[in-house]
């Protein structure tokens, strides 16, 4: 965002001292300008930031990640952060309702991870999961999410080309296959990726229907 000058001041935080590095020294080749940190920490890293400090907070490819306490803790801290109108952007892969414990091994567990966004059949459409748990924390979700049902799939097909023991090899595999299997509905593979958009609900506030609320970000690999 900052590149694009779309941003004049950011914090990134990742729980990995080696990602905190490489976004450091990415941001100095880039010769970015403008008030940005990137700081390595948890969930517990938000709640030292000020309340009513950002406009807009995205939380890309870690949701999955998280406990469904910690996802809770992880929403109300972005709705203290926002201001009023303030936009969250969570982007991440989704998991058809019904299937988790297939993915459960090789991905969940793998990485230490917690609950993934779920997506299911609601009458005429697709919801997921992350609707509920951040109207729960005050967002309105805005329009309906981005889908790329084969983002997933495809990067653990690449990651599996990228490495030589055969046992991870043949793990992202199992997993680009999961992913990319067909699913109960078809627009929807048994694992796609999601970009959500939320505006923080606040009294007197209304979404303009005119302004296009909304977020790049790069594709997921």
């Amino acid at each position: 965002l900052m590149q694009r000058g779309r941003a004049a001041s950011g914090i990134g935080i990742d729980i990995a001292a080696s990602a905190v590095h490489i976004a450091d020294e990415r941001a100095k080749q880039a010769s970015i300008q403008g008030d940005v940190c990137f700081r390595q920490g948890g969930v517990s890293e938000l709640e030292r930031l000020e309340a009513g400090s950002a406009d807009v907070v995205i939380c890309r490819d870690a949701y999955y990640l998280f406990a469904l306490e910690e996802q809770r803790i992880i929403l109300r801290e972005c709705h203290r952060l926002l201001r009023p109108g303030g936009l969250l952007c969570v982007a991440d892969l989704c998991v058809e309702r019904g299937h988790e414990s297939e993915l459960r091994a090789t991905l969940i567990e793998r990485q230490h991870g917690g609950e993934p966004i779920s997506w299911f059949v609601a009458g005429a459409r697709v919801a997921f999961s992350l609707e509920e748990q951040a109207a729960e924390a005050g967002f309105e979700m805005i329009g309906p999410p981005g889908i790329s049902k084969n983002s997933v799939s495809l990067s653990y097909r690449v990651a599996s080309s990228q490495v030589s023991e055969p046992a991870v090899r043949d793990a992202f595999l199992a997993l680009a296959n999961t992913a990319g299997s067909p699913s109960s509905v078809p627009s929807m593979t048994r694992v796609p990726y999601g970009l959500f958009s939320f505006v923080r609900k606040d009294d007197g506030f209304k979404p303009e229907s005119n302004v296009a609320y909304g977020v790049y970000v790069d594709e997921p690999f």
